[in-house]
């Protein structure tokens, strides 16, 4: 399987997902799993039923989904973004920060069976796929609560002459680039600007389509772009999709305020292979 993907927006052919079925409750390991777990915690059957939903709108628009390997002891897999990227025509297996989570690169065993590009292993510092975004020759890097710059550090070396590397440093308690940056199609890009330290890094060249705070802890940036002006929302924000609609974009509206109490949403929970 030839992987490439050079932006977050192109026509989605192939993608990676992992099946919320082996959620169980776990010490919380990042601010929406300290609060959801005390108040409300996640049900495994809401979990999948929205997962499964969100798949329904994916494979309406003739996409492959490719299921990892379920792993028993990995509650948080769900998150596949967080655990390989593609980048051009290598597939990146990260390295991850939280020991509960760093069992999830095994579930990859099949998949990289079937890959004829490229593989590297992240094998300095930490860099998890939630904060990386790629646009045409640019990785945006985060440099947030789970990626740090020894991480970074190891992507510009690995894709010296291939991208730009630009690191966006992320303000104290954000998860990752992904939650506050998410660039939607061409030249266009949704952000939480106060969550983003050097904000100049990411503004020139794109319409920003702003959230306040509430929208982003309601994860609004994190959408996901099947095709060009192709945008999945989830069902509470309707802020953003609002916006999206009066730029003309097509909003596939879906439930996903369940996977949301583990830390993520439509972006976090899909690996991009292959976009055209």
């Amino acid at each position: 399987m030839k992987l490439q993907v050079k932006n977050e927006y192109g026509r989605l052919e192939k993608v990676l997902m992992a099946r919320a079925g082996v959620f169980y409750p776990h010490p919380p390991i990042n601010k929406a799993q300290e609060y959801w777990y005390r108040h409300d915690p996640p049900e495994r059957d809401k979990l999948t039923e929205q997962q499964s939903g969100f798949a329904e709108v994916l494979e309406r628009y003739g996409v492959e989904i490719i299921w990892a390997e379920q792993l028993a002891g990995c509650p948080n897999q769900i998150n596949t973004r967080d655990i390989a990227f593609v980048a051009g025509d290598t597939f990146v297996v990260c390295r991850l920060k939280e020991e509960i989570r760093k069992e999830e690169v095994s579930g990859l065993e099949q998949l990289l069976k079937e890959v004829s590009t490229p593989v590297l292993i992240a094998d300095e510092g930490i860099i998890e796929g939630g904060d990386i975004v790629i646009d045409n020759g640019v990785i945006y890097a985060g440099i947030s609560s789970r990626s740090d710059y020894r991480g970074i550090g190891w992507l510009e070396k690995n894709f010296s002459g291939k991208f730009r590397v630009v690191p966006v440093e992320l303000k104290s308690g954000l998860l990752h680039l992904d939650v506050v940056f998410n660039v939607i199609d061409k030249n266009t890009a949704i952000a939480y600007k106060e969550g983003i330290k050097n904000i100049k890094a990411i503004s020139s060249g794109y319409e920003i389509l702003e959230v306040d705070a509430k929208e982003q802890e309601n994860l609004a940036v994190n959408t996901f772009t099947i095709e060009p002006g192709v945008i999945v929302v989830e069902r509470r924000n309707t802020s953003i999709a609002q916006m999206l609609r009066s730029m003309g974009k097509q909003v596939e509206l879906a439930d996903y305020d369940e996977p949301a109490k583990i830390g993520g949403s439509f972006r976090c929970s899909t690996c991009p292979l292959i976009r055209s």
